[in-house]
């Protein structure tokens, strides 16, 4: 087969349950695996919170939600006539 029709190997669910039960298997066995601890370098594992605590994710929060309240009340405006008369 020459390499521009070269096809990929899509797994089947059965092969990724079993992929994603042998890591189980592995994070069992090892809570220090590489997977779960942190590293200085990157980690796909978030290591700490987005927001330290609930405090300051409630501010954020209500600060984004009153500096877009007119996009907001835009989004939900009632539909144009010809849409409402449907």
């Amino acid at each position: 087969m020459a390499p521009s029709q070269a096809t990929a190997h899509v797994p089947s669910t059965a092969e990724l349950m079993e992929g994603m039960a042998a890591k189980l298997r592995e994070y069992a066995a090892n809570p220090n695996h590489g997977d779960l601890i942190g590293k200085p370098d990157g980690n796909p594992v978030q290591i700490r919170p987005a927001f330290p605590n609930a405090q300051d994710f409630t501010a954020a929060l209500v600060t984004g939600v009153q500096n877009n309240q007119a996009k907001y009340a835009a989004g939900v405006a009632p539909p144009r006539a010809h849409i409402a008369a449907g």
